[in-house]
């Protein structure tokens, strides 16, 4: 079984490359970028998966969990600005302070995506959001 966030339409590699402020504010490249810089890493597209384990797994079944992706991650951002408007705050930052002094360039990379930019709620959201989260059901060829 996998659950992976795929790319619906695959954004160009070559801008994730870029900082955020090199595209308009908001804009898609924009937000994929802003990903790219707090998280890294990279989605697969839709088939990417089956044709990777073609010869060795078979899809039996696929579920799109993009919706109950995006409403958990809501209900965390929701948490995360509470706790941080919180008396809380002040022990949420001490929590953190080893992560900042290990890598202070992500820390704070990591706040504007997430409660600034919004972008990682971003790649959910819509009727036809950018991502989607697949669950997948995989069977070995024999």
């Amino acid at each position: 079984m996998t659950t992976a966030i795929h790319f619906r339409d695959r954004p160009d590699p070559r801008d994730w490359l870029k900082p955020p402020s090199a595209f308009p504010r908001g804009s898609a490249e924009f937000q994929w970028a802003r990903l790219a810089h707090a998280y890294g890493g990279w989605y697969p597209t839709r088939d990417q998966l089956a044709r990777c384990a073609a010869g060795w797994l078979r899809l039996v079944h696929c579920e799109d969990g993009t919706d109950d992706y995006r409403l958990t991650s809501e209900a965390c951002l929701a948490a995360v600005r509470r706790a941080l408007r919180s008396s809380r705050a002040v022990w949420v930052w001490l929590a953190a302070l080893p992560g900042v002094v290990r890598r202070p360039a992500h820390t704070a990379r990591m706040p504007r995506c997430m409660l600034e930019s919004e972008s990682w709620d971003w790649q959910f959201r819509g009727a036809v959001p950018p991502a989607v989260l697949l669950r997948q059901t995989w069977e070995r060829v024999r």
